[in-house]
């Protein structure tokens, strides 16, 4: 593994025998080359202990974790008792365009089209993966007569689904912080610069001054000025 990046997508389930299955895929960031597949039927605390292994065993990986029915208690799991470091949280905007990082992917009627288009993408880009339970699942994964997608009959999609939000994870990008002191910020500031905002100081001043010495009351800004 050495220095090399890694994502991890994961798909959870109940857990029940004859239920759904849980599924998670860890895929190098770079090369989209599968490295790992967990697959099972696991309950949620379970699953997350699982993930929480399996990204940490790989240089801490990126973790998509589907946040969707049984994904919320998988997510808190990694989160407050296996204290996961690099959990994807996805951006929600709410009706009047209000964004707000939520933990997990959420896979919607309007997300979920873009997951597979992105492994289908993936797919002919590179090849078949190596997992062969996987490769099944692609052929029977299919379009359904009211436009929806997933698997055909009861067959099951899981490795399909986690394997989406995995190529998604791969082209994820979190948010840059840069945190700079006041000093830095001043000595970045160009010499033509400094002699702009001191021409655009006396201005100011000059302006207050002249108020002042009106008698006009409480010193004043010419709003003419601009000082973008």
């Amino acid at each position: 593994m050495g220095g090399r990046s890694y994502v991890v997508g994961a798909d959870p389930a109940e857990g029940l025998e004859k239920g759904d299955y849980s599924a998670a895929v860890v895929l190098d960031r770079n090369s989209g080359l599968d490295v790992a597949w967990l697959h099972g039927h696991f309950p949620p605390q379970e699953f997350a202990g699982y993930l929480a292994d399996l990204g940490r065993w790989y240089n801490t990986a990126l973790l998509g974790c589907e946040r969707n029915n049984h994904g919320g208690t998988v997510l808190l799991e990694l989160q407050n008792t296996h204290l996961y470091p690099d959990l994807y949280s996805h951006i929600d905007f709410d009706a009047v365009g209000t964004a707000t990082p939520r933990l997990g992917w959420p896979t919607t009627s309007r997300t979920k089209p873009l997951a597979i288009d992105a492994l289908a993408e993936a797919i002919q880009e590179r090849g078949p993966f190596r997992n062969a339970a996987f490769i099944g699942e692609c052929r029977t994964y299919v379009v359904k007569e009211n436009g929806a997608t997933g698997a055909s009959g009861a067959l099951h999609d899981d490795r399909v689904m986690c394997a989406a939000i995995g190529v998604m994870m791969r082209s994820y990008q979190p948010p840059q912080q840069i945190v700079t002191s006041l000093h830095d910020e001043l000595e970045a500031i160009a010499p033509d610069d400094w002699q702009q905002i001191e021409r655009q100081w006396h201005l100011e001043v000059g302006g207050m001054h002249d108020d002042w010495s009106s008698g006009g009351g409480l010193p004043t800004v010419d709003s003419s000025l601009d000082y973008s």
